[in-house]
């Protein structure tokens, strides 16, 4: 019965970040997704979790140290970002309910939060040893600075792909291509010929900014540790106001 309550606890601790900045998130948004579609888009976010660390772990292994810690930071912000993407992607790209480019943007916020809750799971299973106050406490303390943290890092820097994938669906619709309609008709394997090419081209740019912004967070936490993260803070309230900006500008104007 013990060993039941922990593994509940354990997993109510990792959705609590989720659940948080969901509520926060969904406020942003003109009109509710479907539950069926956003439930599908988190839990392939959070599949996703395990083919991000797979790969790198396996590049970490195969460079050992001969490559600069930098190049090694940049790879791994690189793998997770693109890797997010195409798990929001595959999963929506093709639903009738992704209509309004603002939805691009809830599209990848909740594949980003499933992808968190994976590593939320992991990093409370290791604390959470035991039901004792101690544990409890310590517990809640990892999970309070991951959902102002890692969580919410994760969040920003997939909505702004998300950002970067609505304003392409916007171009292609400009130059006279209906994405969805597009992706509806093409055959289901045919996954790079649904990403169009205004689409590429901005989600392209988009992941090499996620990446630098992702690979600078990390950049900073590892220089600046001891300074109680001030810059790794900074940083994500920069980024925080690009993103909520970016959800203005993508609002349907009344």
């Amino acid at each position: 019965m013990t060993v039941i309550l922990l593994v509940f606890t354990t997993l109510v601790g990792a959705l609590l970040p989720a659940l948080f900045w969901l509520t926060f998130f969904f406020r942003e948004e003109t009109h509710r997704e479907s539950a069926r579609l956003m439930a599908y888009v988190f839990g392939a976010g959070a599949l996703m979790s395990l083919p991000v660390l797979g790969l790198q772990m396996g590049f970490q292994g195969l460079v050992g140290i001969a490559v600069s810690s930098i190049v090694v930071i940049i790879v791994l912000a690189l793998i997770e970002e693109t890797l997010k993407f195409v798990a929001g992607f595959a999963a929506a790209h093709r639903d009738p309910a992704l209509h309004e480019p603002i939805d691009a943007m809830m599209v990848m916020v909740v594949a980003s939060l499933g992808f968190a809750t994976v590593e939320n799971l992991f990093i409370i299973g290791t604390t959470l040893t035991d039901l004792s106050a101690a544990s409890l406490g310590g517990a809640a303390e990892t999970l309070a600075l991951r959902t102002v943290g890692a969580t919410l890092l994760h969040t920003l820097i997939s909505a702004s792909v998300g950002y970067a994938w609505a304003r392409g669906r916007i171009g292609a619709m400009r130059a006279g291509i209906d994405p969805q309609a597009f992706a509806e008709n093409a055959p289901r394997h045919e996954l790079w010929k649904d990403f169009v090419r205004p689409i590429r081209r901005w989600v392209l740019g988009g992941i090499i900014f996620a990446t630098a912004l992702h690979a600078a967070f990390n950049l900073l936490v590892l220089a600046f540790q001891k300074e109680h993260l001030f810059y790794p803070t900074v940083l994500l309230i920069l980024v925080a106001a690009i993103v909520f900006r970016d959800f203005e500008s993508l609002k349907p104007k009344s």
